[in-house]
């Protein structure tokens, strides 16, 4: 996770998105709201620096990965990213597979600073801040990477012809739009078998050819469809493991309050066993910082590969999630005052726009 910049999504790869998947992922969205909340002007990430014109034989994938938070980003980390992703039926729309990427000219540089605040054995909750640059101020084509110290952004680069293997029956060649990587069409679902091989590879452009592996993983089901989060209590989850012989991680992201300014959020990792308890007393910490109307849950069972590819790593992961409905104990979730009134509290009756929560007028 703490590849994370704030561009990255909640497993800490660059931001990816396919046609009915969202434009923004959770922890992205979260770092806009605390950068607009704390009066530090952000702009859109756009093309900066240099391509590299870098050419080499194929590069072999390596299991594992680097985390770095905040700071400039180190010359060997990681420059792109590639998920196929076992995408949950989500209300009308059923379950689907995409496969999405991402390369940059070199590792994106971050501003956020996230402190951890609360643990226990397999859970952290983070606490959001910003790096401060105002002598200089940093340009829109910049990223504020330490105290007054502004780097530039990186730029999206082409990879060449990218295709995937072990996706359905055939080899896949990924479309690529201003560099933005992914398979256009529909696919089969789960499209993976678990514990084979998913094999993706590129031929080469602004960094060296490169071929990277990840185990398939099976659909993430849980045990139950919604949880509460009460104050006092843990908060257990279960789902059917996986095969153990695939090894993967298991990801649990909770953000109470990404509505109206996320103060921060909670990221759990463990083995697929198919159980995982979070502690009262943490829990207790990610309450403290603020809750909002709709908060997320976000639950993946994920394998991961990197490649090596000069002064960078590309990574492959291969994931499931599962999102179930999240509720908060006294809190009542709207869009307007209509969706108030019939919460426990009945006097919550008004509707706050930003947080989407219901309150007492």
């Amino acid at each position: 996770m703490k590849l994370v910049d704030a561009f990255k999504d909640s497993t800490g790869r660059f931001p990816l998105t396919s046609p009915r998947s969202r434009p923004v992922s959770m922890l992205a969205a979260c770092v806009l709201c605390v950068l607009c909340v704390l009066c530090v002007g952000l702009t859109a990430c756009s093309s900066g620096g240099n391509d590299a014109a870098d050419s080499g034989g194929p590069s072999t994938a390596d299991a594992g990965g680097g985390a770095g938070a905040g700071g400039t980003s180190p010359s060997n980390g990681p420059v792109g990213n590639f998920a196929i992703a076992l995408n949950p039926e989500v209300e009308d729309t059923p379950a689907y597979t995409s496969i999405v990427g991402k390369v940059y000219s070199a590792s994106y540089p971050t501003e956020i600073i996230e402190t951890v605040v609360a643990s226990d054995s397999n859970c952290k909750v983070y606490k959001y801040s910003v790096q401060g640059c105002f002598e200089p101020a940093c340009t829109g084509d910049e990223v504020c990477v330490a105290t007054n110290v502004c780097q530039a952004r990186p730029a999206l680069v082409s990879v060449g012809d990218v295709s995937v293997a072990g996706v359905g029956t055939s080899s896949l060649k990924l479309a690529a739009t201003n560099n933005n990587y992914q398979y256009p069409l529909d696919l089969p679902y789960p499209g993976v078998t678990e514990g084979q091989p998913v094999t993706l590879t590129g031929t080469g452009g602004a960094f060296s050819a490169f071929s990277v592996s990840a185990k398939g993983v099976a659909p993430l089901v849980l045990s139950k469809a919604s949880y509460l989060i009460a104050k006092g209590q843990p908060l257990t989850l279960n789902w059917t493991p996986g095969a153990a012989s695939v090894g993967a991680e298991v990801t649990v992201t909770l953000n109470l309050s990404k509505h109206g300014g996320s103060a921060g959020y909670m990221e759990c990792k463990t083995t697929d066993s198919g159980s995982l308890t979070i502690a009262a007393n943490v829990l207790q910490k990610l309450l403290d910082m603020g809750t909002a109307g709709f908060p997320e849950l976000i639950v993946k069972r994920s394998t991961h590969g990197e490649a090596t590819v000069n002064t960078g790593k590309i990574s492959l992961d291969v994931e499931a999630e599962a999102k179930p409905a999240l509720n908060i104990e006294g809190n009542c979730s709207c869009f307007d005052n209509s969706d108030c009134g019939s919460c426990t509290d009945q006097t919550k009756t008004s509707c706050d726009s930003l947080k989407r929560i219901c309150q007492t007028p």
